[in-house]
């Protein structure tokens, strides 16, 4: 079987309200070289039976199992160790990707010689309202800007396997996916943005972003277990980082 252009990362937690419809709008994408990996990270609803029916239909859809509970940023490692795409994306099991996604964005790459790319997104609720303006991203990422705050959203968010190498999540709580993005910019400059919101992010009483004091425990972790900063720039900077977080709180 020829390898696919992209692999598509989904770790599944109980999620069985919504896995389908996620799914679905990875199944409606217009590029079609593509395969989804979904890790059951120890589900105890019926999550893992609605994948298996659709792998059944879809030979682009596979499962793997934890065994466990390893949490969002093992659960996505497991994933990426398994991935056989040039390029890497991630989409949550509650989350959704609007039709031209992975289209545009492999286009931008390809096209730039681009190592990693993502995008503006919106927010949405339990049942697909949209409920919030467009989530603006800056038009280049750069390592400074992005320890002042994270405009990064995982379910926008491509790098190139094969330019950057193995590249994985870090076991930060909260923060797994922010760390990635860190050591992706650490390590190239071919980064860009695409300001159109292709993504939605899906918010809900359950979703783990919406623990503000946790966040803030572990972006100072970051800054200085991950990083080694200084204890007065880790200081700088988290500073912004509680800055960028009330206005993002207040959209």
């Amino acid at each position: 079987m020829a390898e696919p252009r992209v692999t598509v990362i989904t770790p599944l937690y109980n999620a069985e309200r919504f896995i389908e419809r996620t799914i679905a709008s990875i199944r409606s994408q217009t590029l079609r070289d593509w395969e989804l990996i979904v890790i059951n990270d120890g589900s105890s609803d019926g999550g893992p039976g609605i994948v298996e029916r659709l792998a059944a239909e879809d030979g682009r859809i596979r499962m793997l199992h934890t065994g466990g509970r390893f949490g969002p940023g093992r659960t996505r490692n497991e994933g990426i160790g398994a991935a056989r795409g040039k390029y890497i994306a991630f989409l949550d099991s509650d989350d959704l990707w609007l039709p031209e996604k992975l289209e545009k964005q492999i286009g931008l790459m390809e096209a730039e010689g681009l190592d990693f790319t993502f995008t503006a997104y919106k927010k949405i609720d339990a049942e697909d309202r949209i409920t919030s303006d467009v989530i603006p991203v800056p038009e280049k990422a750069s390592l400074s800007s992005l320890l002042k705050t994270n405009y990064i959203g995982t379910l926008t968010a491509v790098f190139d396997r094969e330019s950057l190498g193995r590249m994985t999540m870090n076991d930060f709580a909260l923060q797994e996916d922010y760390s990635l993005w860190l050591n992706i910019l650490k390590k190239t400059d071919r980064v860009a943005a695409l300001q159109e919101p292709l993504s939605l992010y899906r918010v809900h009483a359950d979703s783990i972003s919406r623990n503000k004091f946790r966040s803030v425990k572990f972006q100072w972790k970051i800054y200085r277990e991950h990083l080694g900063l200084g204890l007065g720039l880790s200081v700088w900077y988290l500073v912004h980082y509680a800055y960028y977080g009330y206005r993002k709180f207040r959209r």
